[in-house]
Formats: structure tokens, sequence, C-alpha cells
């Protein structure tokens, strides 16, 4: 399964630096939420699992060891996730910030 496009609240979203690529998606997914959500983000507890204000925060685990873990505008997130988990994380992190968001997949 590969991300081929993303639409956030109605509005189609680029890969971040053009990386078309299910990790390019992800990546403009993730600095959409800290640009717009960043309050809720650090306020709400059921997302300190997916984001963190320390790149050596033990729930990245693994990701700190590959140097998986990646930040913007002081918020940090893990990069090391299958296409299927990635999938899974936007919608987890849409539906606990009510984002709407459409993830467009191919097989």
């Amino acid at each position: 399964m590969e991300i081929v496009g993303i639409e956030i609240n109605g509005v189609h979203f680029l890969p971040y630096r053009g990386k078309n690529n299910s990790s390019g998606y992800y990546r403009a997914f993730m600095y959409y939420c800290i640009n717009n959500y960043f309050v809720h983000i650090i306020m709400t507890e059921s997302l300190n699992n997916k984001f963190s204000l320390a790149p050596n925060d033990p729930v990245f685990g693994q990701s700190i060891f590959y140097n998986r873990v990646e930040g913007f505008n002081g918020v940090y997130f893990s990069t090391l996730s299958g296409n299927k988990r990635k999938l899974s994380i936007i919608k987890q992190i849409a539906r606990i910030l009510g984002i709407e968001v459409f993830v467009h997949t191919i097989e």
C-alpha cells in the first residue's frame, strides 16, 4: 500500500519538499497538525505517544536509534513506520483533533 495523496479539510496537500511518496504525505500531514493545532497537540494526553517537545523522548523508542525522529516548530514525531501504520496514525490524529482527512492510497 502506498499513500499517493492527502486532503485535509477539503484541501489537497502536496507532499513535503516534493517527495511524492508515503513519507512525504505523512510529513505534510504532521506539519499541518503542528502548524494549526500546536496547543491541542501538547495539551492532549492521547497524542503524547505521537508528538513530543523532546527529540529523545523515550516514547520514540527505536526511532531515536535509527535517527527517524523529525522536528518541526519545536514539536517532534517519528517517521519510523510502514505505510499502513502511517495511514493509521494519520486517521487517529485526525479523529482526535477533529480534522477531516482523506488519504488517497493504491495497493
